[in-house]
């Protein structure tokens, strides 16, 4: 199966940061990963049957990520 990104956008203080961080990340993290981070409220969300790995990558400046980035490349090459 191939890679997907997904991107998520929005004007500025609309709730990107959270809807990502704290809901679809820690979710789907707590169902492949078994993450104990709980997640934010939420219904429902459809399909985390069909993730097999997640990255989240935060926004940190990349010259502060270069490690992070590394490990990503090798990441996405194994799949």
């Amino acid at each position: 199966m191939g890679v997907l990104f997904v991107a998520i956008t929005g004007v500025s203080g609309s709730g990107k940061s959270t809807l990502v961080n704290e809901i679809l990340y820690k979710s789907i993290a707590q169902k492949i990963n078994k993450s104990k981070n709980p997640p934010g409220k939420f219904k429902s969300i459809d399909g985390i049957e069909l993730i097999d790995k997640i990255v989240n990558i935060d926004q940190s400046p990349i010259g502060e990520l270069q490690e992070v980035i590394l490990q990503l490349i090798q990441v996405l090459l194994q799949t």
